[in-house]
């Protein structure tokens, strides 16, 4: 996502949940439209398709998770 130009307006958000004495006006975060989002998703799938998730092996020093559940119990 591009950085906010600080020449482009914000609607600055205000902390309501920090004391009254301590509150800052943060710049709202731009949001992605819908069809910029299903556009990052389409080109994230392209670079790794669905199937690639398939082929995922632990690594060789990776715990069992049952022992580890087991020793924490």
């Amino acid at each position: 996502m591009s950085k906010v130009d600080a020449e482009e307006p914000t609607t600055d958000v205000l902390d309501e949940d920090a004391p009254v004495d301590e509150r800052v006006s943060h710049p709202a975060v731009p949001h992605s439209t819908p069809g910029e989002s299903a556009a990052r998703g389409k080109a994230a799938r392209a670079e790794l398709p669905r199937s690639a998730h398939a082929g995922w092996e632990p690594g060789p020093s990776r715990r069992d998770p049952i022992t580890l559940l087991e020793s924490q119990a």
